[in-house]
């Protein structure tokens, strides 16, 4: 089955109702509140706070979230970290049909078998001990009978089922903080990886098997990521179909060097400037001289880059605020423009980007949590298999 097919689904079963998405990097959170009723979603606004010394607590104290509401949290890689893989299990009796029962066991070889092998990745990848991570979001996004994709394998014999899984794994520390933050009658009801989410959307929104790259531009950091729907097995589980291959700031050091040199100001002078930048706030000709910096920052930027860009793969670029288009301003055709809008009108949504493009990872989160909280058989059985780790 098709994911367009898969997508009719979902629009059909939007769900109504107030959402929070929390962007937790390393060095800002943002807070976006959205408002999804009929398909349509509504901004009711964005809180942007650069992370300092010990101030994530006093953060999401003044994020003052409403009640009611649906919490996302999308975290880099310092926090959280998703693994979408895929696992392949072998039957005994290849003759028969696979029924309820069957399927059952199988998922819960799969989801075991991918615990095994990805729980200890993901404590080594966030450099914490084992008790201090929790598995936050587990869900099957694909399911390939003898190598040949199918929406549900019961009525189906075969030698070999392979699930592709996603797993999440977040800091305990960290959550804990977030949900006591959370006012009554709020629940958290998604977590994923920043850079990961976006690449899934794209996943979904290709419906290609094929290798591409994808540059994520963020307020003060870059990721580049590798995405390949055919990843390499070993043994029964495959590598992560998506992997984070470098993330480093966007030169913006150098860029608020270049304020500070040019107005001859101190530095948290010259970073509010670029905030103001970055939100489309700041005056004409000063957004006209910091377009001209952006760009000569993004050339030496670039070049560093490449050396993670496979030449075979197309490479796709998606940027928040007004970065994008001033960093691409003059480039040769290197990367391949992802509008979000694109995407979240083919999932079945209704919202005019042109307000706010800042919102991108948050429009993911919400996509992710659209598509895992179908009424799912496949979901609610890994769920069931690994809910006493599910906080």
């Amino acid at each position: 089955m098709k994911v367009l097919d898969t997508l009719d689904q979902i629009i059909n079963r939007h769900e109504s109702g107030r959402f929070v998405v929390l962007e937790i990097s390393h060095n800002f959170i943002r807070s976006t509140n959205l408002f999804v009723k009929d398909n349509s979603i509504k901004l009711n606004g964005i809180i942007f706070k650069k992370i300092e010394t010990d101030n994530i607590e006093a953060i999401l104290n003044s994020l003052k979230i409403p009640q009611a509401s649906k919490v996302i949290i999308l975290g880099d890689d310092k926090s959280v970290v998703t693994f979408p893989a895929w696992v392949s299990v072998t039957r005994n009796d290849v003759k028969k049909e696979i029924d309820s029962g069957e399927l059952e066991n199988i998922i819960s070889q799969a989801v075991w078998k991918f615990l095994n092998h990805y729980q200890a990745k993901a404590v080594a990848k966030l450099n914490v001990l084992e008790t201090e991570i929790i598995l936050a979001n587990i869900r099957i996004l694909g399911v390939r009978i003898n190598k040949h994709k199918v929406l549900n394998p019961i009525g189906f014999k075969a030698n070999t089922i392979e699930f592709l899984i996603e797993q999440t794994f977040i800091n305990r520390d960290l959550f804990r903080l977030i949900e006591s933050k959370i006012k009554p009658k709020s629940d958290i009801v998604f977590v994923s990886q920043i850079g990961v989410i976006e690449s899934l959307a794209c996943v979904h929104f290709f419906e290609s098997e094929d290798k591409f790259n994808l540059l994520r531009l963020l307020p003060h950091n870059s990721l580049v990521l590798d995405i390949n729907p055919k990843a390499r097995f070993q043994d029964n589980i495959s590598d992560p179909i998506i992997s984070l291959k470098d993330s480093k700031n966007f030169n913006h050091q150098n860029l608020l060097q270049g304020i500070k040199e040019f107005f001859d100001i101190e530095e948290a002078t010259a970073s509010k400037i670029y905030d103001l930048y970055i939100e489309g706030k700041a005056s004409y000709k000063m957004m006209s001289f910091l377009k001209d910096l952006v760009h000569k920052e993004w050339q030496e930027f670039s070049k560093s880059i490449k050396y993670h860009l496979k030449s075979k793969n197309k490479n796709y670029i998606l940027a928040d605020y007004s970065l994008l288009s001033d960093c691409l301003i003059k480039e040769p055709p290197l990367f391949n423009v992802i509008n979000m809008k694109d995407i979240i009108e083919k999932a079945g949504f209704n919202y005019d980007l042109n307000n706010s493009i800042s919102i991108s990872t948050a429009l993911s989160g919400l996509l992710g949590y659209h598509y895992s909280n179908r009424e799912d058989e496949l979901n609610k059985l890994a769920e069931r298999r690994a809910k006493w780790l599910i906080p």
